[in-house]
């Protein structure tokens, strides 16, 4: 049985390793001109700014998607 537990469980860690891959992947396209494209304007500054805040976006979508997942299996 425990066999049985072990295999459920990694069945289940891999695919959702897969929809966080999906999940960070469609954010990061969302965003791709802020993260990697060149910017022109009038500061290095208020470019970096731009593209911490892009990261930090798609870190809370992350975030807020493995909570949801935890929560999730708390629940079954």
């Amino acid at each position: 049985m425990a066999d049985m537990n072990a295999t459920i469980t990694c069945v289940s860690r891999n695919r959702v390793a897969e929809q966080e891959e999906t999940v960070i992947a469609n954010e990061i396209i969302n965003i791709y001109d802020v993260l990697f494209c060149p910017m022109t304007g009038c500061g290095l500054h208020k470019i970096g700014e731009a593209r911490r805040k892009g990261w930090k976006t798609v870190a809370n979508v992350l975030n807020w998607f493995v909570l949801l997942v935890l929560s999730l299996f708390q629940i079954l």
